[in-house]
C-alpha cells in the first residue's frame, strides 16, 4: 500500500518553491499548486556518481490544456495579418511564460513548437502555400522581426 504522505524530497522541493515565491514577492494560488509535478532530476557529483535531487516540472496535463487552448483559438481560420495575430496572442503567451518558466524552460518547448505549427497552418490556409513554402515564409518573418511573437525568443520557427 502506498503512503499518502509526501516524500522528504517533495517537502524540500516545496520549501524551495515557497522560498523563491517569498523572495520574488509571489503568492501561491491554492487550486493551481497541483499543476506543478514533483519529480526527480539527476545531477552528477565530483566523483561521477549519480545523485537524485528533487525537481519541479510542468505536468503533462498542464501542457496538454495549454495546447488545447491554442487549438480552440482556431488561428488558421483568422483572416487577418500575422502581426494582428501576434498582438492578439502575445498577452496569452507572455502570461504562460511568466507562470510556467520559473524553473524549467525545457518542459514547455513542445508547447511552443505546437504553437509554431498552428502558425504554419494559418500560413497554409491564408496564403495558400504548401508546407515547405509556409515554413520558409514563417522563417522569413522571423528573420525580419524576431520579437514578433513572444515565444520566438525561446523556440525559433
Amino acid at each position: 500500500m502506498r503512503s499518502e504522505r509526501p516524500s522528504k524530497e517533495a517537502w524540500v522541493a516545496l520549501q524551495y518553491w515557497f522560498s523563491i515565491q517569498v523572495s520574488a514577492s509571489l503568492r501561491t494560488h491554492i487550486q493551481k499548486v497541483q499543476l506543478i509535478k514533483l519529480g526527480r532530476e539527476r545531477a552528477y557529483n565530483h566523483a561521477g556518481k549519480v545523485k537524485a535531487i528533487p525537481g519541479i516540472y510542468v505536468s503533462r496535463k498542464s501542457r496538454t490544456s495549454i495546447g488545447q487552448k491554442f487549438g480552440e483559438l482556431n488561428l488558421h481560420k483568422w483572416h487577418t495579418t500575422l502581426e494582428h495575430i501576434a498582438r492578439e496572442i502575445n498577452p496569452i503567451v507572455n502570461g504562460i511564460i511568466n507562470y510556467y518558466h520559473k524553473f524549467r524552460k525545457s518542459d514547455m518547448k513542445l508547447v511552443w513548437i505546437q504553437l509554431n505549427g498552428k502558425l504554419l497552418k494559418w500560413i497554409k490556409w491564408e496564403k495558400g502555400l504548401g508546407s515547405t513554402a509556409a515554413g520558409k515564409y514563417l522563417h522569413t518573418k522571423y528573420k525580419e522581426n524576431p520579437n514578433l511573437f513572444a515565444h520566438w525568443a525561446l523556440v525559433h520557427p
